[in-house]
């Protein structure tokens, strides 16, 4: 086994766990007949009146369909943003799972329930509680003009007629929204939930402390683990601190809320905390071993040297295929050079007229799509229970960055223990930490180029 293949295949794992540990949406988008049927519903009304609704919450009104145009307009792609980007976390870790039904509190216009059928188009029924009528007949409109009409919702105002359980209840922002009694809220949501539940309030101390005292509520109950964001089940190392655990997705403008604002830019931020809790324990992480002779030979050539060793349980089971895609890029026959899916020029011959950087930049695209890299990310994923989350964005400074992770602590004899959590700063330096520069795989790239909220999969001292 020659080093140049050996090396190929450690850079196709780093791009697996770079895949793995990000869980970003990029810019995300409310689907185009949503904001359609809402933009169209936002015609039907006095502009003025649905913007004063849209710049202050507390304006009085004599139609409550201006309030609900106005939220379906503004509030709801952020709020469909950010449900968007916390399924995503459940869709890591639960990579094949396939939900049949939800429940949805505090539905405001739907964007809730739009989030979960769109992250699982195996979804078929749906409960969707909203008291106020006028946002429940708009988002029911909503839902039907666009291309859901095959999905069976049922809009409830109280819950009076919930029939539980659901395989993902969704809960959001029912401490922002003033809802009554959210404690028994929050029972209710749990007892009515067969798998998955997910809490989301608005990214603010108020919002950070009603999650984390929901999350406290359902662990003291001794029937569920949390899937995300935490990686232990103990005391929050966030708590009666200056920080807050926050998540913070672009979103883009579209057309119905361009219009409500009045504004040119086209996309905004949503930033809100969310813990997503599941029932039953924990399960802990897969172990696979492969064929040893193949392991030994891996040993020799030094490819689970450093930090990517730790993860090794995860990708053993590809390593033929990680090999197999070092040959392939060693010999430049693969699809990352001879397909040009992103429009790189290519000369006659086969070469590409591209800069060092630029063909640096298009194989680490090219190698993060490959068929392979992706299984190994989502075995990766489906296992990353012992994973440190980043709770602030890196700060990046001269030749170094920073940044504080949350993970869980190590017992007396070096086992994970998923009961008590820990806050570690780390320190990574361009000198020590950028020990590869092929494709931009190194632990020191991999952190500047991190944000808020991924994960962090090194094993390494604070």
């Amino acid at each position: 086994m020659g080093a140049t293949r050996a090396t190929h295949a450690m850079t196709a794992l780093r791009a697996a766990v770079w895949c793995a540990s990000r869980r970003d949406l990029g810019l995300a988008r409310v689907p185009t007949s949503w904001d359609a049927a809402a933009a169209a519903a936002l015609r039907t009304r006095n502009r003025r009146r649905v913007r004063a609704h849209v710049h202050s919450e507390d304006v009085v009104s004599r139609s409550k369909d201006d309030a609900a145009v106005a939220h379906a307009a503004s509030r709801a792609p952020l709020a469909y943003a950010s449900a968007r980007r916390a399924l995503e976390e459940v869709k890591r870790r639960k990579p094949h799972w396939k939900p049949q039904d939800v429940l949805c509190d505090v539905a405001k216009v739907g964007e809730g329930l739009l989030a979960v059928v769109e992250a699982w188009p195996t979804v078929r029924r749906a409960i969707a509680v909203e008291s106020d009528e006028a946002m429940a007949r708009l988002g029911d409109q909503l839902l039907r003009r666009g291309d859901k009409q095959d999905l069976a919702v049922r809009w409830l105002k109280s819950w009076t007629g919930v029939q539980g359980p659901f395989d993902v209840v969704v809960g959001a922002f029912a401490a922002s929204e003033d809802v009554a009694d959210v404690d028994a809220r929050v029972d209710a949501l749990w007892e009515n939930t067969k798998d998955v539940m997910v809490l989301l309030e608005k990214g603010n101390a108020a919002g950070f402390d009603a999650v984390l005292h929901a999350r406290t509520r359902i662990l003291a109950r001794g029937d569920g683990h949390v899937l995300a964001p935490c990686a232990h089940e103990g005391k929050c190392p966030l708590q009666g601190g200056s920080r807050r655990c926050r998540v913070s997705q672009r979103v883009e403008r579209a057309q119905a809320q361009r219009l409500a604002l009045g504004a040119n830019r086209t996309y905004g931020d949503a930033s809100f905390s969310y813990v997503i809790l599941q029932k039953g324990e924990r399960m802990k992480p897969r172990r696979v071993e492969p064929d040893p002779t193949l392991w030994e030979a891996l040993e020799r050539e030094g490819i689970q040297a450093g930090p990517y060793g730790q993860l090794k349980h995860s990708w053993k089971p590809h390593v033929e295929e990680l090999l197999a895609l070092g040959d392939r890029m060693e010999n430049g026959t693969a699809e990352l050079r001879s397909q040009a899916p992103f429009g790189d020029a290519v000369a006659e011959g086969g070469e590409a007229e591209a800069t060092q950087a630029d063909d640096e930049r298009s194989v680490k695209r090219r190698l993060e799509s490959a068929p392979v890299v992706q299984s190994v990310a989502t075995e990766l994923g489906a296992n990353s229970e012992e994973w440190g989350r980043m709770v602030e964005l890196p700060r990046k400074r001269s030749k170094h960055v920073r940044f504080h992770v949350c993970r869980p602590c190590k017992d007396q004899h070096g086992n994970t223990d998923f009961q008590n959590g820990e806050l570690v700063e780390h320190i990574l330096t361009k000198a020590k930490h950028h020990e590869s520069k092929h494709a931009g795989y190194s632990l020191y790239r991999q952190a500047r180029k991190s944000s808020l909220g991924d994960l962090w999969p090194f094993p390494m001292r604070g």
